[in-house]
């Protein structure tokens, strides 16, 4: 059993409190020091507020406690002198001098006022599947709020046995909000406070529209933000329809805004470690069938390679299909008229669960949020081109190992010439399409918010670049006089790893299997920022093609 050393400070601090200030001592009288903490502006009794005893004379901390849930605290003093601070996340700290004399007994009225911000008062229910459902609040779940700009954990409820909480939200911060339950989505909140006033932003499944109450403190400074926040219930079949993954006509190479949606559902299945799902592309009607599902097919392969090798989920929880015009949600199939939005509705991509694995605890929020910021942290270092890391190398160990202005380039070869003579090969003029707005049936969930969008998905005559000569693409991510050891980075970051030999006998170490070099450059672009001398190889029979 390890040994907590600070849960064992604030234990012998507690002990120290009571034999200090609780106990009668038969040698010298006590003297009773109470009183309780409230909000200013008369807004009540302010529970579990820390309150820390130190030596006036020395500023020696001699003990440290709480008041109660309705903010009364009772002590016992030597004669001396005394400071008590009292604080509470998002309020102001009060200090109050005490000087014990006597044996008459002191009462204290400790008045606390509020930071900038608002109040998050959230309550918690089951997602209505239809307006007129009865559906039960939610208790036993797990909450955790995460200060983005302090960088720390602010609350963490375990089981939590009601279905509301609060939340102290302060100006100039920026929170995260997570609830989970076994059985439900989680349920992710991005709350951010500005100096005018206060802005909640829902990331993830569903949304959150809060109510400002009208008890505003004179001026604004504080309020209260209403919330029924719903969380959807997990099952297996339940449809997630996400933004559209808008391409170029005709084409399946992922452009950026579609990979900013991708990176939405990559957040989504971190979040749900315990979902697998099925990701699917589906065409409207216009068009050759055969060509709608060809299209569909390489489209979400696309889309799972990158959540797969850009986004680190592993291949087995998630899976592509493409059903072309095959599943259309409303009328209009072959031959039938129809308006732009009619066909909008069906061009779509969604997400299906097909499996849920029983969780035997959740991750703590700290270090799903320490694991983002290192991940933004490399994307900025390499976008301003301040580092290079070596294959394989996490930010981690670049940071521990050197720094930036004192780091040697790394020599190694560069080999994406074949690369750039494939490209060459695929290009052919790209067509822009505006972006437009999706309908979709109010009983279908939509993973995030709509963009506006004005599409011509598919035409008749656009080319979809195939291969009908065996060849097959990958791409190859190290290269080695020897076969790599059964430990290296390579092995950890993907499961799907191969290697081949060279004439020359250097071996090729790989992953990924194409018939078509779109879909390889997309993973390409997905894994650079990781092993940035990857690049392109293409195979026939099972030979490398030099």
């Amino acid at each position: 059993m390890k040994f907590n050393i600070v849960k064992f400070s604030n234990l012998l601090l507690s002990v120290i409190a009571l034999s200090i200030f609780a106990i009668t001592d038969s040698s010298a009288q006590k003297v009773s020091v109470e009183g309780y903490t409230y909000q200013s502006g008369n807004r009540g009794y302010l529970g579990q507020v820390k309150l820390e005893i130190f030596d006036l004379n020395t500023d020696e901390l001699l003990a440290e406690t709480h008041t109660d849930n309705d903010g009364y605290f009772s002590l016992k003093f030597d004669k001396g002198n005394y400071k008590l601070l009292f604080s509470r996340e998002a309020f102001y700290p009060i200090e109050r001098n005490i000087y014990v004399n006597s044996t008459e007994k002191q009462f204290l009225k400790i008045e606390m006022q509020h930071k900038p911000g608002y109040l998050f008062e959230v309550t918690l229910a089951e997602k209505k599947e239809f307006p007129e459902q009865v559906v039960d609040a939610i208790s036993g779940a797990l909450i955790e709020v995460y200060n983005n700009t302090t960088g720390n954990l602010i609350l963490e409820l375990k089981d939590y046995q009601a279905p509301e909480f609060k939340v102290n939200l302060e100006k100039g911060n920026h929170y995260t909000i997570l609830v989970r339950k076994e059985g439900f989505l989680a349920k992710r909140m991005e709350a951010y406070v500005d100096v005018e006033g206060c802005i909640v932003c829902i990331d993830g499944v569903g949304k959150v529209t809060p109510g400002v109450s009208d008890n505003l403190t004179d001026g604004g400074e504080y309020g209260v933000l209403l919330a029924n926040v719903e969380m959807d219930r997990l099952f297996e079949g339940k449809k997630l329809v996400i933004n559209n993954l808008y391409y170029d006509v005709g084409k399946y190479n992922l452009r950026p805004e579609a990979k900013i949606e991708l990176d939405k559902v990559v957040r989504l299945l971190k979040y749900n470690p315990n979902m697998s799902v099925e990701l699917s592309s589906h065409t409207d009607s216009r068009g050759d069938d055969t060509y709608n599902q060809k299209l569909s097919e390489e489209r979400a392969k696309a889309a799972v390679n990158y959540i797969i090798y850009n986004g680190g989920i592993e291949r087995r929880r998630i899976q592509a299909k493409g059903y072309g015009e095959t599943q259309l949600l409303n009328r209009c199939s072959n031959g039938v008229q129809c308006t732009e939005e009619e066909h909008q509705m069906n061009r779509r991509t969604e997400i299906k669960i097909i499996g849920i694995e029983v969780l035997t605890e959740f991750k703590p929020l700290v270090e799903m949020k320490r694991e983002e910021q290192m991940e933004l942290l490399l994307k900025e270092i390499e976008n301003q081109g301040q580092i290079k890391l070596k294959e394989g190398e996490t930010i981690e160990d670049y940071v521990k190992n050197s720094t930036a202005k004192d780091r040697p380039e790394n020599n190694e070869k560069e080999y994406n010439q074949e690369l750039n003579d494939t490209q060459k090969q695929i290009m052919t003029t790209e067509i822009y399409t505006k972006p437009s707005t999706d309908i979709f049936p109010e009983n279908m969930e939509v993973v995030t918010d709509q963009i506006p969008s004005e599409n011509e998905d598919i035409m008749a005559n656009s080319v979809v670049v195939e291969n009908n000569d065996g060849i097959k693409y990958h791409v190859a991510l190290h290269r080695s006089i020897d076969v790599l050891s059964a430990d290296h980075q390579i092995y950890k970051d993907y499961n799907d790893v191969k290697e081949i030999r060279r004439k020359d006998g250097i071996f090729v170490i790989y992953i990924g299997d194409f018939d078509d070099a779109v879909s390889a450059i997309n993973l390409l672009e997905a894994v650079q920022s990781k092993y940035p001398n990857a690049s392109i190889i293409k195979t026939k029979s099972g030979k490398l093609i030099e």
